[in-house]
């Protein structure tokens, strides 16, 4: 068998191939694919090529016969005719000459019974047993630690050091399950997508001069149509107690929730587009300039320097990175928070434990009851003992709740629009827009970054809803008791809305002992009618004046104006409501006879 050396390998790769110039719409189902920048390294390389019609297909299965021509092509090794023959490998078929070369150099062999399946999809333990016979990857000194995925023992034996060597050299990272549970699936096929990913590391690792070029950031801007009328989506919208405010303390009009539920109101050009950013994996990211611009560099902070961290997460647990980061600077402080910083955990729940520094780089069940306790305890139960292990754990379980169950913009989190008013992250309606200007703001210091967004669009949806003024934001829901009466405490304000923060909002100031009619209430505010005007006051100034009402519903009603004197009787006639304030034991004296 013939060797290779690492320079060998070097120099017949460079000699083998030119770059080629590649057209932008080639790419057509790739553009903003998990391995598109792997992908398109390998066209551009000529190590795998379309279909003729702009698709190269990443997501089909590969079978052996083309992922045998993709290892010989990335190796440059020179075609061979003849050598160890095989039952189904005929000689003029396409892939006879790459099979026959693979196998000369040792990197391959059959079935068995003197086959080769060339049709047959190739496993991924096939694949790291090919790649580990490379004699300059079976050179590298890699990890000789037990290998780690959650599936390890289902590894056959022959495969099972070649998939130690390559997940040592991170030449392989391993899939995510349905559990979220990091697995290498050894007898599940592989994708051309992964194995682009794989051939493009090799080829890295081989050759740290040759990289995946990361192409030219770009935005793109996809709709997706949902089935809901935009009106009955409001209504659903509205009963489900949407707040107005981020403290959760009053409820919204159904035309405030009109104007955050309708994309139209939100252009491309604005901060709050990017409530439909994709927060899904996106590629292409750089990390030496998320390193520089927008992770911590001061020395000693858990932040500095991980870039690669959250990129691995990201890729591993198909999360957008960039969202990944700006969720941990928000729940660190920056890295200056104790759990980024990491908390000596000796006991969980009461019990004793062995010691250990863990980390928490999300927030993930820091409870508020004790934050750093239950979330130092909750990273050692994952066992994140190091800042990579807290954020690849709180990556997954990020993953787990919105964003791979289909909700991957910040729209979609608050809004639903798959199934409006179930599974929604939050109940302030600008929930969503609020975190869209932090993703807008960390996105300006990455020019190089792609962007992708998903617009929904709702049948119906009009071209735009007018954001109400204040006074109608607030929903105005029945009063205590519908007519109630009341009476200032103190010197107060009456407002067009229930907001202290300003003072622009003030209609008049109401004295003390100052009577009013309640019309309603929001939030701990009532609506009232007080000297002729009509506003919002707080209930902390407010005393309530329970009243009696009696309405005559057939006949007349007498009342005397005091239970001794019947002589002066007033009458309330028929379905005629009568209101008379109760005393200070909770009475009044009414005698009455319907005639």
């Amino acid at each position: 068998m013939k060797k290779y050396s690492l320079v060998t390998i070097f120099i017949l790769i460079f000699a083998f191939y030119t770059p080629k110039a590649f057209a932008e719409n080639q790419t057509s189902d790739i553009r903003g694919h998990w391995a598109e920048a792997e992908m398109q390294f390998l066209i551009n390389k000529g190590i795998i090529v379309g279909d003729g019609n702009n698709q190269y297909s990443p997501e089909r299965l590969i079978t052996r016969a083309e992922f045998t021509k993709m290892i010989v092509a990335s190796l440059g090794l020179t075609l061979v005719s003849e050598g160890a023959t095989y039952q189904d490998v005929p000689p003029k078929s396409w892939y006879y000459p790459y099979i026959m070369t693979a196998t000369v150099n040792g990197l391959v062999e059959g079935v068995g019974n003197g086959t080769f399946n060339p049709e047959g999809d190739i496993t991924r333990q096939e694949m790291a047993k090919i790649i580990a016979n490379i004699p300059a990857v079976a050179a590298l000194s890699g990890n000789q630690a037990p290998v780690s995925f959650a599936d390890s023992e289902s590894i056959d034996e022959w495969a099972y050091s070649a998939v130690q060597l390559l997940a040592s050299t991170n030449l392989i990272k391993g899939r995510t399950d349905n559990n979220g549970n990091l697995v290498f699936a050894p007898h599940a096929s592989l994708s051309r997508a992964e194995a682009c990913v794989v051939i493009a590391r090799l080829i890295g690792i081989l050759n740290p001069n040759e990289q995946p070029v990361e192409q030219p950031a770009e935005t793109v801007i996809t709709t997706t149509d949902y089935s809901s009328d935009f009106s009955s989506v409001v209504d659903k919208q509205a009963k489900v107690s949407p707040k107005v405010d981020g403290a959760g303390k009053f409820l919204a009009t159904a035309d405030l929730v009109a104007y955050y539920v309708n994309p139209n109101n939100f252009p491309s050009t604005s901060p709050e587009f990017y409530q439909f950013l994709k927060l899904s994996y996106t590629p292409g990211l750089n990390a030496a300039e998320i390193n520089e611009n927008l992770l911590p560099v001061d020395e000693g902070n858990p932040l500095k320097g991980t870039a690669e961290y959250f990129i691995m997460a990201g890729e591993m647990y198909n999360i957008n990175p960039i969202y990944l980061i700006v969720h941990a600077l928000h729940e660190t402080g920056k890295g200056t928070s104790a759990l980024s910083k990491g908390i000596l955990v000796s006991s969980v729940g009461g019990n004793p434990v062995e010691p250990k520094v863990t980390y928490n780089m999300f927030g993930v069940r820091a409870l508020d009851a004790d934050p750093n306790k239950y979330g130092s305890e909750y990273a050692y139960g994952e066992g994140w003992f190091t800042p990579k292990d807290a954020i690849l754990g709180g990556a997954k379980y990020i993953g787990n709740g919105y964003i791979n169950n289909g909700q991957d913009t910040l729209y979609k989190m608050k809004w639903n629009p798959g199934n409006p008013a179930t599974h929604q992250y939050a109940t302030h309606v600008q929930w969503a827009t609020a975190q869209a200007k932090r993703l807008y703001e960390t996105y300006q210091k990455l020019p190089s970054a792609s962007k992708y967004f998903d617009v929904p669009r709702y049948v119906n949806q009009p071209a735009s809803s007018p954001l109400p003024p204040g006074e109608k934001q607030y929903a105005v829901l029945p009063g205590p008791a519908n007519g109630t009466k009341g009476i200032t405490v103190g010197s107060v304000n009456l407002r067009t809305y229930p907001n202290t923060a300003t003072s622009a909002n003030i209609i008049t100031t109401l004295a003390d002992g100052t009577s009013m009619d309640i019309i309603g209430q929001n939030g701990g505010w009532y609506y009232v009618t007080a000297n002729g005007q009509t506003g919002w006051i707080s209930g902390a100034y407010v005393k309530l004046i329970d009243e009696l009402k009696v309405q005559a519903m057939s006949g007349s009603l007498y009342i005397p104006s005091n239970p001794v004197d019947e002589s002066n009787l007033s009458s309330s006639e028929n379905n005629q409501l009568y209101t008379e304030e109760l005393d200070e034991t909770g009475s009044v004296d009414i005698e009455s006879n319907v005639q």
